[in-house]
């Protein structure tokens, strides 16, 4: 059995999930068309809203999802991830629509674009600690927080290797996260 490591989009990992490239990946769900492969929720992961430094909510602690309506979105294509698109608008702006005024390809020129002020973004609060940006601002949520659930999904049936490895994935999730989270 070989380990490799690589990273990818949710949407990558389930074409080559599809393909047999790989025999197991790490995604975020929901996803969508891949009925025939298994998954396992490991864990959830907050979100965090990314302003502008100069925004009136940026000096807030907190911010509430109802403080932005109204606020321009700046954010990732929906192709990149449907299922976890539309779980995460909904669960910031409920049945509201945002404002998208711009998409971007990547997260990283999501933050330029927040910077440069053309409004505000979500992302996950780990990915934010990692991607710090002069000129942007992350602010928790307000409870109850949104969140995105973490999975390992495979082909089925899986191999033995993948199922052990699933089972592991498992495990760790079950394990106590430690007590503090990324400083923002």
């Amino acid at each position: 059995m070989e380990v490799h490591a690589e990273s990818g989009s949710t949407a990558q990992n389930i074409e080559r999930l599809w393909s047999s490239e790989l025999d197991v990946a790490f995604v975020h769900t929901p996803f969508e068309n891949a009925d025939d492969l298994g998954r396992a929720e490991i864990a959830t992961e907050p979100l965090v809203v990314g302003l502008p430094s100069g925004h009136p909510l940026s000096r807030r602690r907190r911010v509430r999802a109802q403080q932005l309506t109204g606020v321009p979105l700046v954010y990732v294509p929906r192709r990149s991830s449907p299922g976890v698109y539309d779980s995460i608008l909904t669960q910031v702006y409920d049945s509201m629509t945002p404002d998208t005024v711009r998409t971007e390809p990547t997260m990283e020129r999501v933050l330029v674009a927040v910077a440069e002020g053309a409004g505000l973004t979500v992302l996950l609060e780990e990915r934010a600690a990692m991607l710090r940006r002069p000129g942007v601002t992350f602010r928790r949520f307000a409870d109850p927080e949104p969140t995105v659930a973490l999975a390992v999904a495979f082909r089925q049936p899986p191999p033995l290797a993948a199922r052990r490895f699933v089972e592991l994935a498992q495990e760790l999730g079950r394990q106590p996260r430690l007590a503090h989270r990324p400083r923002l």
